[in-house]
């Protein structure tokens, strides 16, 4: 088996794909390359966002309000921005794909920050940004797992039921699936009604 590595650049990733890489490579698995990429680095925030000041609470609270994509940090990053950054990534990961050198059973390992990881899924995945707003970030050194077709079909991607709950896509999941089944019993008692 072999991989190769993209990268966030800021020491605790790189940390986290050191101690990665040694179990893989304990375990027979080969690094064909790895990549330390600046597009896959956490949202920037401005200088003492996630401090308690008034000022900064009422940020918080603001972007609560507003949602995580769209909301720009003052001094800082949208989430939008960062999913910019993530597009021009995978546009390179897939450039990568395309040489003829690529074998389509290797796999990918990208060792990222968790609001990045989301937005490269929701890119990726083609979510809405509500979808993305409803997901959360995971815990530390937790891992998520996508699923590709098999070589020779339209490569579209899955997320390990596991992987969903990592990233609070199962509770997403689960309360849209009850907006629609009560959207489905208005409508049914709404066409009732009429006759």
């Amino acid at each position: 088996a072999e991989y190769m590595g993209w990268v966030s650049p800021f020491e605790r990733t790189r940390h986290t794909y050191e101690e990665v890489r040694a179990v893989l490579e304990a375990g027979g698995v080969r690094v064909l390359e790895t990549w330390f990429d600046p597009r896959l680095r956490e949202q920037e925030f401005s200088n003492g966002f996630q401090s308690a000041s008034e000022e900064e609470d009422a940020a918080h609270q603001e972007r609560s309000d507003y949602g995580r994509f769209a909301y720009r940090i003052p001094g800082g990053e949208s989430g939008s921005d960062v999913y910019d950054r993530v597009t021009g990534l995978l546009e390179s990961i897939n450039r990568f794909f395309a040489k003829p050198q690529f074998d389509p059973d290797s796999t990918v390992l990208l060792v990222t920050h968790g609001l990045t990881l989301r937005l490269f899924l929701m890119r990726l995945l083609h979510w809405l940004p509500d979808v993305f707003d409803e997901t959360s970030n995971p815990d530390n050194a937790a891992y998520v797992v996508l699923r590709c077709a098999p070589p020779g079909q339209y490569p579209t991607y899955t997320l390990t039921p596991d992987s969903c709950k990592v990233i609070g896509l199962d509770r997403a999941l689960e309360r849209a699936a009850v907006k629609v089944q009560a959207r489905v019993s208005e409508r049914a008692h709404t066409h009732a009604l009429r006759h």
